[in-house]
């Protein structure tokens, strides 16, 4: 006995003396003075944060009216970035969003969100952020627009870097003359040098008859966590992914430097952020860009759903199964015919606008895609490219005569890539969710064609709720054709450029499946957290049991994921742990689920935030 008590005792002792980040509620958090000497330090572009729906928390008339403004606009992920703790999936929310004609029932905190926000315009405010939180002992989190499923721009009581506004301008290089000999790209390249979108860089390609390898979602930042966590495309299969164009990064490391990253110099760092996850190496500040001359484009876009008035409910869906197995197990063989794009599917009604799906799927459920092929000469392939699809997909569906689906399909023919983009894959996604879970896996062709049964199995949980769920949630399993091609290619041959830390997986991956749920923001944490346990065992287990040798894919991940080390960056873990400890062995940058995270833990005491403490 007296030796447990003395066991517990020194445990006790353990927890009380280890380190923690300061938080507002401690003695060792900065004075005012500090802060205001921070300020100076950068220029005036300290901003001390406000939650962003405060307003509707306030009775005057001003607060009302400015409420109004923001529910208009909740879901705008533009409006989201503008604002500094404005978040695309807000899913800590202290101060969740209400009408302004509801009396709020709960106070209005920042939560999770940071304290004070750099509004950095140079990469020495950045280096001022940094070098301020390490004196201090905060928690650092950097921001750029807010699109960020795993919450890497969050944290309790921490300083922000809020790099959306360095603008140092977009470089285009005609023929890019690289620093560093072993950089063997001899074509056309852009060097991004600060926190634009991809709608910026998107402009400047286009106009110039140029392919970049960037986000479906033009809103989505360029440097941050799409870029340096692999970044798939409307045109990774024919060019690898977005990582894959990287020559060189310009970064701001832990101490504050600057430094540069190619296959010359840092070769270790431009491996990590290469795919190795964002917010955890340093803060990247530019970015040389691959650019790629563009392509005449013929697209296919399909349609299935259940008539409304169907006799049989139950076999009708059972249909719709089968249909989307035949389906799936013919992405390969479309992949490798050149073809490539964006599809989802559900066997309910879809409550939820973040499917983005045609109207009469979100009225009835179904599927639907539109997969694109680039070519040399759209009317000479246009007559071969129908039959090819006619023999590989739509031959399929004749079996399904009289299931009580609908099916519908259309061709469209484009003179570049940017016509493409703009007139069928850009999308600006509905965000400002809360009460949503996804998870996500990389299926490769045996996956996908080896039995499918299995994958009618994992069709069937992925789309359902588990029958223990307190609230039923909309479902909708997006479905990325975005490997395969040039995804393929082995990064490490000495033909390529091998300084590519994206999880190893991609590089036998057709398919990104990403099972989305989402409830009402009126429901409780009770039906949050059983759609949650739902999401990241029962559905995540089914889509692993198919797909064992893959993984998930970070940034569409599931920040609950207890496997993420291996599921988000696979045998490449402890490389890049090793290399976070050689750039940053005070572990100044944290985010939960990146590399080197395991080493930190935050002290929730019934909330889902709290203050960072070590393990």
């Amino acid at each position: 006995m007296v030796s447990l008590l003395a066991l517990l005792a020194l445990a006790g002792a353990s927890v009380a003396s280890r380190d923690c980040k300061c938080t507002p509620e401690d003695e060792c958090w900065p004075t005012l003075t500090d802060w205001a000497e921070l300020n100076d330090a950068v220029s005036g572009k300290l901003i001390r944060n406000v939650p962003v729906a405060e307003p509707c928390y306030f009775g005057d008339g001003n607060d009302r009216h400015a409420c109004q403004d923001i529910v208009s606009r909740w879901s705008d992920s533009t409006f989201q970035a503008s604002q500094p703790v404005g978040y695309c999936y807000p899913l800590d929310y202290a101060c969740p969003i209400v009408t302004a004609e509801v009396t709020p029932a709960g106070a209005c905190e920042l939560g999770p969100s940071p304290v004070y926000t750099i509004n950095a315009t140079q990469s020495e405010d950045v280096t001022q952020g940094i070098l301020f939180a390490k004196k201090h002992n905060l928690r650092l989190v950097v921001k750029n627009t807010g699109h960020d499923l795993l919450a890497r721009s969050q944290g309790y009581g921490s300083l922000q870097i809020w790099v959306k506004y360095i603008q140092d301008g977009i470089d285009f290089h005609e023929e890019y003359e690289p620093k560093c000999p072993l950089t063997n790209w001899k074509g056309s390249a852009f060097s991004v040098r600060g926190g634009y979108i991809w709608g910026d860089l998107y402009a400047e390609a286009f106009d110039r008859k140029l392919i970049v390898v960037g986000a479906q979602d033009w809103t989505v930042g360029i440097l941050g966590g799409y870029l340096q966590g692999g970044g798939h495309s409307p045109a990774s299969r024919d060019f690898g992914l977005a990582v894959d164009q990287v020559l060189e990064l310009q970064v701001v490391l832990a101490s504050g430097e600057l430094v540069t990253a190619n296959a010359c110099e840092n070769r270790d760092l431009f491996f990590a952020l290469r795919g190795g996850g964002g917010g955890t190496y340093g803060v990247v500040v530019s970015a040389t860009l691959k650019a790629h001359p563009t392509r005449p484009v013929i697209t296919h876009s399909l349609i299935v759903y259940p008539l409304p008035d169907r006799k049989d409910p139950l076999a009708t869906t059972m249909a719709l199964i089968d249909v989307v197995a035949e389906f799936l197990s013919a992405y390969p063989a479309l992949s490798d015919g050149g073809f490539s794009g964006y599809g989802g599917w559900g066997v309910d009604k879809v409550d939820s606008p973040i499917s983005g799906a045609p109207e009469l799927v979100m009225q009835n459920g179904g599927y639907s895609h539109v997969f694109a092929k680039l070519v040399d000469n759209s009317d000479d392939d246009f007559e071969q490219t129908q039959s090819f699809v006619e023999d590989t997909l739509l031959q399929r569906l004749r079996r399904y005569n009289g299931s009580g689906l609908m099916i519908s399909q259309t061709w469209g023919r484009y003179s570049s890539f940017g016509e493409y983009y703009t007139a069928a894959t850009k999308v600006q996604q509905r965000v400002g969710y809360s009460k949503m879970a996804i998870t996500s896996r990389l299926l490769d062709k045996a996956a996908l064609t080896s039995d499918i049964d299995q994958v009618k199995e994992m069709l069937r949980v992925t789309s359902t709720n588990a029958p223990d769920v307190p609230e039923k949630a909309t479902i909708w399993t997006m479905l990325f054709l975005v490997g395969g091609g040039r995804v393929l290619e082995d990064p490490t041959a000495p033909s390529t450029d091998r300084f590519v830390g994206v999880h190893p997986a991609w590089r036998k991956a057709y398919l990104l499946a990403i099972p989305t749920s989402v409830l009402p923001e009126s429901v409780g944490q009770d039906a949050v957290k059983g759609m949650q346990r739902d999401t990241s065992y029962r559905k995540a287990d089914v889509m692993r049991d198919l797909a064992p040798g893959t993984g998930s894919y970070a940034n569409d991940g599931d920040r609950n994921d207890p496997w993420w080390t291996v599921d988000f960056f696979g045998d490449h873990y402890p490389r890049l742990r090793a290399i976070k400890e050689l750039y940053d062995p005070g572990h100044v940058f944290y985010c939960r689920t990146c590399v080197g995270s395991e080493y930190w833990e935050e002290e929730m005491e019934g909330k889902e935030y709290g203050r960072l403490c070590e393990v």
